[in-house]
Order: structure tokens, then C-alpha cells, then sequence
């Protein structure tokens, strides 16, 4: 390369060694480009028993401003586990979604009412915080098999307040039929609420049981590759538990306050058309 001749500005022949400084240094083999941007990438494996990738991730953020202003221009971007676990969590977001709406609508359909579905649905929450409460005695984090077991568990919770508030409404409308429901209009409400939740008290503790015993298992006992999915079981269990709890006092208590707005709002519209006469 010091000998290639080239030629100067009064068309002679020179070697590149008269007119240049020739150094070695490393250069890239090849440029990857993404988005129209060059990029390097940097790639590791995180050794579980000291680290995991959340964490790893976590100490790169603390050194990103840093670098930032020493080299301006330049930008971080984590991807890899980082950036499929973002993806996930933004899939599980619309799944969940997309579960509630789906529970919400056939709970209609069944019961042909816009507020009982959400009288069903009220124990959704209390089984998300049997899940967190759960997580927190194993001491696991709120990974991905979590809240899939959190998005699965809004779908079986719903079971035994379905039941329980199908139940009523047939007691009512059996006390309806009867004729006793216009003279003794309170007294058949609270009767139907107390009779549906003593005969659903025993298949709403078996159906949770048996639940639970189906997951036991996989929840405390699995070994090797299959414990990664010992999270989503325990969410589930645990969640379970503490909704089927909630159920027995939660659903009744709801069932009283809707009904009572509803007549509420029946003598309201009652006095206006008898006003308007």
C-alpha cells in the first residue's frame, strides 16, 4: 500500500507513502444496520444463581445517562429476554382485557341484566390480591406464568358466583310465583339471599377443594423442567382461596345494595308519573 502510485495535482506519480500517514488499527468485519441506524450488538448470558435478567437490566439502566453524556449520539436499547418479556406483558395486557369483556358479555346474555354480571364479576379483584398476597408468602416475583395464572384465574372465580346469584334469582322468582312476593317484598329478598347462600356454602367449598388438589402438585411439588410453571398453579390456588372467601360474603351484600337502588330508583319514577297525573 506505501508504494501505490497515485497521481498529484501536476499529473506525476508518487508513491502513497510521500503523501500519507499509514497506520493498522481493527476495524469491523461487517456493519449491521437496523431501522437505517448502525448498531452493535452485545450479547450475555446471565448466570441465574447470582443474577437474573431483570436484574441485570436494572444495573445497565443505572449506567445508561452516564454513557449518554460521554457519548452523545448514542443510544441503549435492551432487548433480547427484556424486550420478548415487554412484548409478552403487552400481549397478557389485551388477553386480560379481552377475558373481562368476553366474561362480561355471556354474564349478560345468561342473566339479561347489565348489573348482576357485574355483581359476578366483583370477585375478580379480591382473586388478584389473593395472588399477590400468595406470591408474597412463596417469595416469587410477578413473573409471566403468574399473571398468565392470574388472567386464567378471572375466568374460574366467576363459577361459584354464577351459581350463587343464579340461585337467587330462582329463589325469587319462585317466591314471585307464589304470590308472597308483593305482600312480604323484603322479607323474600333477605330469605332467598340467606337459603341461596347455606345451599351453595358446601358446593362452593368442594368445587374450590378439588380445584386446588388438581393444582397442588404442580404448585409445591414439581421438580426440573416443569417447575416454571409452578407459579402460574400457585397464582391460581392462591387466588381461589382467598376469592371463594370473599364470595360468601362479597356477592350477597352486592346482590342487596343493586336491589335496593333498583327499587330505589322504581318509587322514584313511580312518584314522577303519579306527580305527572
Amino acid at each position: 500500500l506505501l508504494g501505490l502510485r497515485l497521481i498529484n495535482n501536476r499529473d506525476e506519480a508518487v508513491p502513497l507513502g510521500s503523501v500519507a500517514d499509514v497506520g493498522q488499527r481493527r476495524g469491523m468485519a461487517t456493519i449491521v444496520r437496523r431501522n437505517q441506524m448502525r448498531v452493535i450488538t452485545v450479547t450475555a448470558d446471565v448466570d441465574t444463581r447470582i443474577i437474573n435478567s431483570r436484574e441485570a437490566n436494572r444495573v445497565i439502566e443505572e449506567w445508561i445517562p452516564e454513557f449518554s453524556e460521554d457519548y452523545p449520539g448514542h443510544r441503549f436499547n435492551l432487548a433480547g429476554e427484556n424486550e420478548d418479556t415487554q412484548r409478552s406483558l403487552e400481549a397478557m395486557r389485551l388477553a386480560a382485557m379481552l377475558a373481562l369483556l368476553t366474561i362480561y358479555v355471556i354474564l349478560a346474555v345468561i342473566f339479561n341484566t347489565f348489573l348482576q354480571p357485574l355483581i359476578v364479576m366483583s370477585v375478580i379483584p379480591f382473586g388478584i390480591i389473593g395472588v399477590l398476597g400468595g406470591l408474597v408468602f412463596m417469595n416469587e416475583p410477578l413473573g409471566l406464568m403468574a399473571i398468565m395464572g392470574a388472567i386464567a384465574l378471572s375466568g374460574i372465580v366467576v363459577n361459584n358466583s354464577v351459581v350463587f346469584v343464579h340461585f337467587i334469582n330462582r329463589r325469587r322468582a319462585d317466591a314471585a310465583g307464589s304470590g308472597a312476593a308483593d305482600v312480604h317484598r323484603g322479607h323474600i329478598r333477605w330469605h332467598s339471599i340467606i337459603h341461596s347462600g347455606r345451599v351453595r356454602f358446601r358446593p362452593i367449598l368442594l368445587t374450590t377443594a378439588t380445584t386446588i388438589g388438581g393444582l397442588f402438585g404442580l404448585a409445591f411439588l414439581t421438580r426440573g423442567q416443569e417447575e416454571f410453571l409452578a407459579p402460574m398453579a400457585q397464582a391460581i390456588i392462591f387466588g381461589l382461596i382467598f376469592a371463594s372467601m370473599i364470595t360468601m360474603v362479597l356477592i350477597p351484600c352486592l346482590y342487596a345494595v343493586i336491589d335496593d337502588l333498583n327499587n330505589l330508583t322504581a318509587r322514584r319514577r313511580d312518584k314522577g308519573v303519579s306527580g305527572n297525573r
